[in-house]
């Protein structure tokens, strides 16, 4: 009996010895599989280098994208080299998400390495190595904005003889929940970033030119206004976000780069984004997703130490200024509390300010019988900025109140507006048609009083003077 458990235990110990064995093995199995050489990371680098057209289907709700999970997005991979090759760069902006991943062979853990961050605030952390002669694994650690945990396991495969490529994961979590198949495929667009230093000189102005504050309002997808405030300071920029109470949402800052890309674009770019932009005295416009025109996000308007924000923006307003007469004979329009006067005499005089960004008029009726003058107007239109479009407002000699937009519509400037007054708020539609430069048609229809449908104006045809 002694000796059977003797060798039960004997047994045990052996058994127990194989399992560590077996498992400090499978760790050591594990690490090789994962481990790659200084050749291999250059391999990957050259595969990956250049710029890519993306083909993205969201597989969650990610912070920092306006579409959600389903849903596809389109946008551009751009890849480059930095610390002279021992390192490569990809900053993939599709959507309105946008992210860049740092990618470096590290010579103690003998692996390649990659480091990677978004605009929603998600941050991970992966090993990849070379599978097969097309297939590249990886294994992927890493948080949400807001804490929640990330790990997964896929593949870069590499199609087409290196013109595509597909990120695809096998095995993907986002907290306890498993997630839907990664299978985003890029195409490549040319081999070489072509991203360039601009001369010295070019440079230099346009980072003078980019100085200043910026602003821009927009909608996210549930529909609330944000205001967007971007400070350039030197080559450091400063974002920070508003409410539509002007609370602060959220700020960051970051130095950034300016580079051109295929010798005539300019590229902006920091630890997070790389985009096309271009910049004026007054606008900044930027462009995250270059497959669709739509891409291209709200401009930025300068905020300037003086009001004078709509420079060179009167357009084809300036059709307007001048001096111009005509007479007709006017119906009573409910809402305005005209009288019957019979044919009245107009005289509609438009100055443009000093400065070329407002328009004032004056609009005086006097009755032909007598020259008595019977009714005026005055008001202004403008650009603004905030609405983006031409607004207009205007109050006449019996108190009513009316203000609205202006389209520019060919040869006519179509005017929606609403009123109010004594005898009571109404709506309408102006057009001012411009038959050529001296002849001006005023007309008014689509009347609406006291919420029922008003008779239209007579038109009226006006002229201009000559000094």
């Amino acid at each position: 009996m002694v000796q059977t458990e003797l060798r039960f235990a004997k047994i045990s110990r052996i058994a127990q010895l194989a399992i560590v064995l077996l498992s400090a093995w499978t760790t050591v199995s594990q690490a090789q599989d994962n481990s790659s050489t200084k050749a291999e990371f250059e391999e990957f680098s050259r595969a990956m280098m250049g710029r890519f057209r993306g083909d993205i289907l969201l597989i969650h709700d990610w912070p920092g994208h306006q579409k959600k999970k389903g849903e596809r997005i389109s946008g551009v991979r751009v890849t480059r080299p930095v610390a002279n090759g021992e390192a490569f760069i990809s900053t993939d902006s599709a959507g309105a998400g946008v992210f860049t991943e740092l990618f470096v062979f590290n010579a103690r853990t003998k692996q390649i390495e990659g480091n990677g961050v978004s605009n929603g605030g998600t941050t991970w952390s992966s090993v990849v190595s070379k599978e097969s002669p097309n297939r590249w694994k990886w294994t992927l650690k890493g948080s949400l904005g807001d804490g929640k945990s990330t790990r997964g396991t896929g593949a870069w495969v590499f199609l087409e003889e290196g013109k595509r490529f597909d990120l695809v994961s096998d095995d993907f979590w986002i907290g306890d929940t498993k997630a839907g198949k990664l299978h985003d495929r890029y195409h490549r667009i040319s081999a070489d970033p072509k991203v360039e230093q601009p001369s010295e000189e070019d440079a230099a102005k346009l980072l003078q030119t980019m100085q200043g504050t910026w602003v821009r309002d927009y909608q996210d997808n549930q529909g609330r206004w944000t205001k967007r405030e971007k400070v350039i300071d030197g080559n450091t920029e400063k974002v920070t976000d508003y409410d539509q109470e002007n609370n602060e949402l959220r700020t960051w800052s970051s130095e950034f780069e300016v580079r051109r890309l295929a010798g005539k674009y300019n590229v902006f770019s920091n630890k997070a984004v790389f985009y096309i932009f271009d910049v004026d005295e007054n606008y900044w416009y930027e462009i995250h997703d270059l497959k669709a025109s739509a891409g291209m996000l709200p401009a930025f308007r300068r905020v300037k130490s003086i009001t004078n924000l709509n420079e060179n923006r009167l357009g084809d307003l300036e059709k307007w200024v001048g001096n111009w007469r005509g007479e007709f004979t006017p119906k009573p329009l409910k809402g305005y509390t005209d009288g019957d006067n019979g044919i009245v005499e107009v005289e509609f005089d438009c100055k443009k300010n000093r400065l070329g960004t407002t328009i004032t008029f004056s609009w005086i009726a006097s009755r032909q019988e007598d020259g008595e003058v019977v009714a005026t107007v005055n008001g202004y239109v403008a650009w603004s900025p905030t609405q983006n479009s031409y607004i207009f407002h205007y109050i006449n000699s019996s108190g009513v109140n009316v203000s609205g937009t202006i389209k520019m519509r060919g040869k006519t400037h179509i005017m929606n507006r609403k009123g109010s007054g004594p005898d009571g708020d109404f709506a309408e539609t102006c057009t001012l048609e411009f038959k050529d430069a001296n002849t001006m048609v005023h007309s008014i229809f689509s009347r609406v009083h006291r919420g029922q449908a008003s008779e239209d104006a007579t038109p009226v045809t006006l002229k201009k003077m000559t000094q």
